[in-house]
C-alpha cells in the first residue's frame, strides 16, 4: 500500500497492489477475448460485484485490464428470491483495476481516494497503472 494522504488512521489518497489478486480459472485472457465475449464477462462482472462502471483497457498494446468504479449505492437481495430488498450506501468510492503481468503475475491495482474519487486523482491512478512493471 502506498499511502499518499492521512489524518491518522483515516486514509485520504492510496493505492493499494495486490498479488496474485484472483484466481487465474476465473478471469479469462483479457487479451484473447473476442469483442462479443468481453461485453458478456463484463456485464456479468458489473452486475456481481456492485461496480458502477467497468470497462477492458489497453494497458499496452498486448496487455489488457480491468478497469472498474465501486458503486456509491448497491440493490440488495436479502432473502434470495430474486427481488431487491434493500439498498446500501457506500461512503466512499474505489477505482480499481485486474490485469495479467508479463511474467504470470495476477494483479490488482486500487485506487482510495476519500471522501470522493476526485478527477485528478483517477487521472494519476490512470497513468500509474499503465505504467506498471513487474
Amino acid at each position: 500500500m502506498l499511502i499518499f494522504d492521512n489524518d491518522g488512521y483515516n486514509i485520504k489518497n492510496a493505492w493499494v497492489v495486490l498479488t496474485n489478486a484472483f484466481d487465474e480459472k476465473k478471469m479469462p485472457d483479457l487479451n484473447k477475448l473476442k469483442e462479443a465475449d468481453a461485453r458478456k464477462y463484463l456485464s456479468e462482472l458489473m452486475g456481481s460485484n456492485g461496480y458502477e462502471g467497468v470497462m477492458l483497457i489497453n494497458l499496452s498494446a498486448t496487455n489488457k485490464a480491468i478497469y472498474a468504479v465501486t458503486a456509491k449505492t448497491v440493490d440488495i437481495d436479502t432473502d434470495g428470491d430474486g427481488k431487491v430488498d434493500a439498498t446500501a450506501t457506500a461512503n466512499t468510492q474505489m477505482a480499481v483495476t485486474f490485469f495479467r503481468g508479463n511474467k504470470n503475475g495476477r494483479y490488482s491495482v486500487q485506487l482510495i481516494d476519500n471522501p470522493v474519487l476526485r478527477e485528478s486523482a483517477l487521472k494519476d491512478f490512470q497513468k500509474g497503472v499503465v505504467s506498471f512493471r513487474e
